[in-house]
């Protein structure tokens, strides 16, 4: 009986200590991927109001075309 407790509480050990390392490699790789993600959001702004003024001035061209 001692042995399939030992078994037991290792497996179980085990499995804890996969879902704890699972856990803290997925909070990395999200932290990565939030921070590039944060990147691009600070760009955003300074890229987007050309876009939208283009897209502006393109309407306005096939509006003034009809």
């Amino acid at each position: 009986m001692g042995e399939t407790t030992d078994v037991l509480s290792s497996s179980l050990f085990l499995l804890i200590f996969f879902i704890i390392a699972q856990i803290s490699i997925v909070g990395y790789f999200s932290y990565r991927i939030f921070l590039n993600y944060g990147k691009l959001l600070l760009r955003e702004p300074v890229l987007s109001p050309r876009s939208k003024h283009s897209g502006k001035l393109t309407l306005g061209g096939t509006l003034d075309g009809e």
